[in-house]
């Protein structure tokens, strides 16, 4: 398990991902793009979200996890 919240453990994501990483640390240290985390998290917050990866259907049909993928695809009509 590794610390993502260390840059050079982000650096090799990136660059694992196909990413260039110094665009990509530029990037994430951009004022709007960290102003977009904390609005996507308040309102996670107040949708009753609680984790990631948390995914809304038709704004309030929520799914949590990974494992509810499936669930969410057949909900969609997949």
């Amino acid at each position: 398990l590794e610390d993502i919240s260390q840059d050079s453990v982000m650096r090799r994501v990136a660059a694992d991902v196909g990413l260039d990483p110094d665009a990509f640390m530029t990037e994430i240290a951009r004022d709007e793009r960290k102003a977009a985390l904390r609005a996507n998290t308040d309102e996670l917050i107040e949708r009753g979200g609680f984790g990631s990866p948390t995914m809304f259907l038709d704004r309030t049909d929520m799914y949590f996890g990974n494992d509810r993928l499936v669930l969410l695809e057949a909900a969609m009509g997949g």
